[in-house]
């Protein structure tokens, strides 16, 4: 249907879940493929099974609440990749930082911090950098920023991560007017439940 051959792509949060499948997919459209997350056992399991299909990968365990950290694997990526055609910034959740979920009045400042630090500050500067980088490229590049539903409905007890979401809706917007003129693409994808692990709370019956 598409190809992707030669193409050079990173996903973040790519050891589970939508990120294993969109980094799965890409390999088989003919990309290698840079994988980040925190769990390396993850990482190189996914690595291993793009690796069979022939492509390049490589493995970057990084904390991506750390957005120093993110800029760098987004530039140490390029660098062993050779290039940076595609980010895909999917990594992103709610933390387990208190006060991170429940009513906005029972919100704290550190769950503040840090839900805002790894859905919203991260994307957007790892977004930057991979920008950089897409436009020193002849070809440009594309940037697809993972959100979720909660971005566009309010959600009781979900406020700050639905809030964060939907700063990346805007954030996108912004960088797909900005980012335009060098040829890089920006989008964002809001998708439903997907992970049966993430969403067993909502999902689990008494049966």
């Amino acid at each position: 249907m598409f190809s992707f051959e030669g193409k050079k792509a990173l996903v973040t949060g790519g050891g589970r879940g939508i990120g294993r499948a969109i980094a799965l997919a890409l390999g088989k459209q003919g990309a290698d493929v840079a994988l980040a997350a925190r769990s390396r056992d993850e990482l190189d399991a996914v690595a291993g099974e793009i690796r069979s299909l022939g492509r390049k990968v490589t493995v970057h365990p990084v904390d991506l609440a750390n957005t120093s950290e993110a800029v760098t694997m987004v530039n140490a990526a390029a660098g062993e990749l050779g290039a940076l055609d595609i980010l895909v910034n999917n990594a992103g959740g709610i933390t387990n930082v208190p006060g991170s979920v429940g009513p906005l009045s029972e919100a704290t400042l550190e769950a503040f911090d840090a839900m805002y630090a790894l859905n919203v500050r991260t994307p957007l500067f790892a977004s930057v950098a991979a920008c950089r980088v897409m436009a020193r490229q002849s070809g440009g590049g594309a940037i697809l920023n993972i959100v979720s539903i909660d971005a566009l409905f309010a959600v009781p007890t979900e406020g700050m991560y639905g809030s964060a979401k939907a700063a990346v809706v805007n954030l996108t917007k912004v960088l797909a007017y900005e980012a335009g003129e060098d040829r890089i693409r920006v989008n964002v994808i809001a998708p439903g439940v997907m992970d049966p692990r993430l969403a067993d709370a909502w999902v689990r019956t008494e049966d």
